[in-house]
């Protein structure tokens, strides 16, 4: 695939460029595989118009079980006040239940 079938090439920068072809050369090149854990996906209320009607996005289709968490905003501010709030307590909920027992996260990878 062309970038300029994607992008109007000539609206970008140099480095926006790069990140673009970087980009497009990630999605082609990637092969989904499908994953036997719990996947948790922080999304918004609001529905992108290119994107799958399904609460989970389809997410279904390659985790064994998917847990959809709502933050309130939209895509294009879900990390500004004051939604980022609300991502940061329910991403730490998160980690906090993946821990093995007893663990609080503050223990030292290299000890």
């Amino acid at each position: 695939m062309d970038l300029e079938e994607v992008i109007d090439t000539g609206h970008v920068s140099e480095s926006e460029l790069a990140l673009w072809q970087i980009h497009l050369r990630a999605l082609i090149e990637h092969v989904q595989r499908s994953y036997d854990g719990q996947i948790t996906l922080f999304r918004t209320r609001g529905q992108p118009l290119l994107c799958s009607f399904e609460d989970d996005f389809c997410w279904n289709r390659l985790a064994q079980e998917v847990t959809v968490k709502l933050i309130p905003g939209s895509h294009e501010n879900i990390f500004m006040e004051p939604n980022v709030k609300v991502l940061a307590k329910e991403l730490e909920a998160c980690l906090a239940r993946a821990l093995p027992q007893g663990q609080t996260g503050n223990e030292s990878v290299l000890a």
